[in-house]
């Protein structure tokens, strides 16, 4: 995965000391590889969530707790979020997911806020509804009195 500069930079700064602070980062799910996207629920896979660019990013949390997830979508397109734990194969969508979210509260913007177990090993991905639905994001990892830490593979 490309990653930008100032995301590498986060990538250096491994654990930030919370409460009231959060990691932010952004990328780009254009040109990225494809996949057959799942419903949120995991309970299938989606009939328009077939080809769809993604980009995952693994990360851990260094305390157990509940931590809030937004995504925002650089000029609004549909975005997808998903978590998995353990493990992340995009030949295997069903497996391994937490959560996930389309529209948080509208279109362009994507989140959740699961509970997290310290030392788990999870997967932030983020694709689009659709295949015609791409681009560039932001996103935060919240939590008001935990830690989060965040590995960045490049």
């Amino acid at each position: 995965m490309r990653l930008a500069p100032h995301f590498l930079a986060l990538a250096a700064a491994a654990t930030l000391a919370l409460p009231a602070q959060a990691i932010t980062f952004g990328g780009d799910t254009t040109g990225g590889p494809v996949w057959n996207r799942p419903v949120a629920s995991f309970s299938g896979l989606s009939a328009f969530g077939t080809g769809v660019a993604y980009q995952v990013t693994p990360f851990t949390v260094t305390a157990d707790g509940v931590y809030t997830f937004q995504n925002t979508a650089v000029g609004g397109w549909d975005n997808f979020t998903f978590v998995y734990a353990d493990a992340f194969d995009p030949a295997a969508p069903l497996a391994n997911g937490v959560i996930g979210n389309d529209d948080n509260p509208g279109i362009g913007l994507s989140g959740f806020a699961p509970a997290l177990t310290a030392g788990t090993p999870y997967f932030y991905v983020v694709t689009g509804f659709e295949a015609s639905e791409f681009g560039a994001y932001g996103a935060e990892i919240r939590s008001e009195e935990r830690r989060v830490g965040k590995e960045c593979r490049s």
